[in-house]
């Protein structure tokens, strides 16, 4: 028998039935194909057994990444169980029509493979082979399936859906300026520069900032003042969803390092600096908009609360500054990254 007598044998041996049209979801970045591509690509995978399913089948999918380090996380849901892969590929067009490759297989294998043999050229792309069989499926375990992939009218390596998800971390650098009010008198103004390791959903970075100095005045003597600044190390761990070209890092660390000052005016006649360490912890939100794979632009808030509380006079009087209990600060800066 010709296989193309053969798949309508097997089919109606098979009692395969309109219950309901496969379900789904697409998620992939804007130069990926689109879910429209990947449903004609499965039409034509299947003929007309699309709507044709012994059970209803939910697919979610998503491609994330970006040139040369795309992944395909796909979702397979029906009454025989959940089905989960991590795919990396190069490209996404390989990806979307793995996608409709691996669900087209499960619908109906006979009509997939009646579509790989003929000389049609896939509308998604051609470079991707069948996948290993998912073992919740029973129509994917009949013996007549065949036990070596068949090759596509392009010949690529196989490549295992099982194979685990390939990363590595990249490096950032990033300026930031901030203002707000925390640590110095007045306005807390300055610059931060810090260096990060970016991972697949979380970053961790070290770094250093200053406060510029800011002037507070005596409450009761004229020409009684004195400059106030602070310089620290700064220790920072986020995690990072993500969606498309956006990232929405939610970070925690420290501060710690000291803060100085030094009196000024026609009344201090003995002008000395004085130092004290300070600290504190802090809490962050930021929203990033990645410009290309290589810059990044960065908006964010802070709120810290004080570790410790330093506090300032001139000469014999009374202290007239004491560090705040907290505050906070915004953020914008620009980042570079490197892979």
């Amino acid at each position: 028998m010709v296989p193309g007598a053969l798949g309508p044998c097997l089919r109606a041996t098979l009692g395969l039935v309109p219950v309901e049209a496969v379900a789904l979801q697409w998620e992939a970045p804007p130069q990926c194909p689109t879910a429209d591509a990947v449903r004609d690509e499965l039409e034509r995978l299947l003929g007309s057994e699309v709507a044709q399913l012994t059970e209803p089948l939910s697919v979610e999918a998503r491609i994330e990444g970006e040139p040369d380090r795309y992944v395909l996380e796909l979702e397979l849901v029906s009454p025989s169980g959940r089905n989960t892969r991590s795919i990396p590929g190069p490209r996404c067009e390989e990806l979307a029509f793995a996608t409709a490759l691996i669900v087209a297989t499960m619908v109906d294998p006979i009509a997939v493979s009646e579509s790989l043999i003929s000389p049609r050229v896939p509308a998604v792309a051609s470079v991707v082979p069948p996948p290993e069989p998912i073992e919740a499926d029973p129509i994917r375990t009949e013996p007549t399936m065949p036990h070596a992939p068949i090759a596509t009218p392009s010949a690529a390596t196989p490549a295992s859906p099982r194979s685990p998800r390939s990363w590595k971390p990249s490096g950032s650098l990033r300026l930031s300026g901030f203002a707000g009010v925390a640590s110095v008198p007045r306005v807390d103004a300055g610059l931060a520069f810090v260096a990060g390791v970016v991972l697949p959903h979380a970053r961790v970075e070290l770094g250093a900032m200053h406060v510029f100095a800011q002037p507070i005045s005596h409450p009761e003597l004229e020409d009684v003042r004195m400059q106030v600044r602070a310089t620290m190390g700064v220790v920072r761990g986020c995690g990072v969803p993500t969606l498309r070209n956006w990232e929405f890092p939610v970070c925690g660390g420290v501060e710690l390092g000291v803060m100085s000052a030094v009196g000024e005016g026609s009344g201090v006649s003995d002008v000395t600096r004085a130092r004290s360490f300070y600290g504190d912890a802090f809490a962050e939100v930021h929203v990033v908009w990645r410009v290309s794979s290589l810059v990044a632009l960065w908006l964010g808030g802070q709120g810290l609360v004080a570790l410790a509380r330093p506090s300032f006079t001139v000469g014999t009087l009374e202290p007239f500054f004491v560090a705040a209990v907290g505050g906070g600060r915004g953020y914008l800066g620009l980042e570079l990254r490197f892979p």
